[in-house]
């Protein structure tokens, strides 16, 4: 055999192996490379899957929030027209009051309070009191009850009021407390 056919030989030998070699390589590059974006990815999934995690906890939470202040502004505004309402009923009994107060449905009614206090005094000292609007009606009352009416310093929208010195009482029938009462006791 010539050199020339040796060398070719060689040469072949040579460019094979390295061919295979390098084919060897390559593969080995390729599934690294593979396995390499595999992983990348997975991770870059899994980031956006965190990021959309995270975005949609934060639209939720923002959701809350406007949602949490519209509840507190309906409530407040509920409550203040409650109030309003409330303030309303209330002037409206009021004004209805002011009307009884003109009836003779009035003063015996007073009549009805200063028995019902003699009964409560059990025979002690008592003083009475009627509303200073109720002054033209004092001595009316004092004739048909038998008892000294006073007119009070201070009004309380009607009714009487009452005191027992010698038990230190003070028995409120007056319109004004009795309103304040169902004031604080209502709702709607």
């Amino acid at each position: 055999m010539e050199i020339n056919e040796k060398l070719d030989i060689f040469y072949h030998a040579a460019i094979e192996a390295a061919d295979k070699k390098s084919r060897e390589i390559l593969r080995e590059q390729e599934e690294a490379c593979r396995e390499s974006i595999a992983s990348y990815e997975k991770k870059k999934k899994q980031e956006f899957a965190t990021r959309v995690r995270v975005a949609k906890n934060q639209v939720e939470k923002e959701e809350n929030r406007v949602v949490s202040e519209q509840i507190l502004g309906l409530k407040k505004e509920y409550h203040d027209c409650q109030q309003k309402k409330t303030e309303e009923l209330f002037l409206l009994v009021r004004q209805k009051l002011e009307e009884y107060k003109k009836t003779p449905e009035y003063k015996k009614l007073l009549e009805r309070q200063i028995e019902g206090a003699m009964e409560y005094a059990g025979g002690e000292e008592i003083l009475y009191y009627i509303d200073p609007e109720d002054e033209g009606i004092r001595e009316e009352l004092s004739a048909r009850s038998g008892q000294q009416i006073l007119v009070s310093q201070e009004s309380f929208g009607g009714g009487i009021r009452a005191v027992i010195q010698a038990k230190n009482i003070l028995i409120d029938e007056s319109f004004d407390r009795k309103l304040r009462e169902e004031k604080e006791q209502f709702s709607f």
